[in-house]
């Protein structure tokens, strides 16, 4: 599994690099774009403001969702509980007082 997640980890990394790139080429493209409009008058507004949010929230959406699958399902008192319930069951007797 440290194999699967070494892998994910530098392909997720080359993919926010790819995607910085690809995003300052079009913020370089969206510049030329936009002088050229400008010089025919036509009113249209500038669209990067809205490019720029929509790159902000798919980042904080990404980030969100990397984080939430990435954080375990249990807790871990409910691990150890079911653990020592476990235990309990097949006979085992567990300390639950603390030693110092």
């Amino acid at each position: 599994m440290k194999f699967l997640k070494w892998l994910f980890l530098l392909l997720g990394l080359a993919g926010l690099i790819a995607g910085g790139i690809l995003l300052a080429n079009v913020w370089i493209d969206l510049g030329r774009l936009w002088a050229a409009v400008r010089g025919y008058n036509t009113g249209v507004g500038d669209p990067t403001k809205k490019i720029m949010m929509t790159v902000g929230l798919g980042t904080l959406g990404g980030l969100l969702l990397g984080i939430g699958l990435g954080l375990p399902g249990r807790t871990s008192r409910s691990v150890r509980n079911q653990y020592k319930n476990d235990l309990e069951a097949r006979g085992v007797v567990v300390d639950t007082e603390k030693q110092n």
